[in-house]
């Protein structure tokens, strides 16, 4: 769950089933499942008031997974953005003008140059 207001969204190009949410100091890392087309005679599907997740998500997909981070942001992450040639990297700047890079599930970042207003 999100504890704040989520101030930006980058989603993977190179693997679009990876969501990065990020918020006041913490960057939620969200993998999602692959899922089926389904035909319009699915609707066997529907129990209920939910959807019977083992028909919906594709056979050998794993499912949703969720990594926050926060080492090392301080601020409101204001901008994210996934590299578009190195699959797992995301870069993100704060409200302080703070840009780091992270790989996606590790604590380490790297830390550039802040910009301050004058």
């Amino acid at each position: 769950t999100i504890g704040t207001f989520a101030h930006s969204l980058a989603i993977s190009e190179k693997n679009p089933g990876l969501v990065a949410i990020g918020e006041s100091s913490t960057i939620h890392f969200w993998k999602i499942p692959k899922i089926k087309r389904l035909s319009s005679s699915s609707s066997s599907v529907v129990e209920g008031a939910g959807l019977d997740a083992s028909k919906v998500v594709e056979e050998g997909s794993e499912g949703y997974a969720v990594n926050s981070v926060w080492k090392g942001i301080q601020n409101k992450v204001m901008a994210m953005a996934f590299s578009p040639h190195e699959a797992g990297v995301l870069a993100y700047g704060d409200d302080h003008g703070f840009v780091a890079t992270r790989r996606v599930g590790s604590e380490d970042f790297q830390l550039f140059d802040h910009h301050q207003s004058s």
